[in-house]
């Protein structure tokens, strides 16, 4: 396989999502998948990856959209942010983007529409039926639910494209 798998973070917190996204990249790597880490702020993920050993790319993005409910603020952003995502996935040969939490999701979602492949990884319920955030649904080419009820909280119109991996659990 010669594609290349770019796994961007906001960087600012670290969770369970994170630690799930990890496992699946160092099961990536053990197959020889080619993985890119981008962080777009420091913080507590950047230290977990240090200690962990795992090298990521820091591409400073202050503002992404999704951090501020405000439609205008989110629009401009998504606008705002785009060259420097798009000239990251052109200049690094991204196949495919697998995005992990919604501001993520929103603002690579976006750009990878034109660019490349898009993964969403739906880890929680969702219950904002916002019709603002629907569209960004169609920025996927495939949803991953992590349970049943997960990917029933979805639209029914993105069930076709919706599939369910359970998150792993390493003892």
């Amino acid at each position: 396989m010669n594609n290349k798998i770019c796994f961007p973070f906001a960087g600012d917190t670290l969770g369970g999502s994170h630690i799930s996204a990890i496992e699946l990249i160092k099961f990536l790597k053990k197959k020889n998948v080619k993985v890119s880490i981008v962080l777009h702020k420091k913080g507590n993920l950047a230290k977990y990856l240090k200690n962990q050993g795992i090298n990521f790319q820091l591409l400073k993005i202050d503002n992404l959209a999704g951090e501020n409910s405000s439609k205008i603020n989110i629009f401009y952003l998504l606008l705002k942010n785009f060259i420097k995502i798009k000239n990251y996935i052109k200049l690094n040969n991204i196949d495919l983007v697998h995005g992990n939490d919604l501001r993520i999701n929103l603002q690579w979602g976006f750009v990878s529409l034109f660019y490349c492949y898009f993964i969403w990884h739906q880890r929680t319920y969702y219950k904002n039926k916002s019709l603002l955030f629907l569209p960004m649904y169609f920025f996927a080419n495939n949803i991953i639910s992590i349970s049943k009820t997960v990917k029933e909280s979805l639209p029914k119109i993105l069930l076709k494209k919706n599939y369910i991996i359970y998150n792993p659990i390493k003892t």
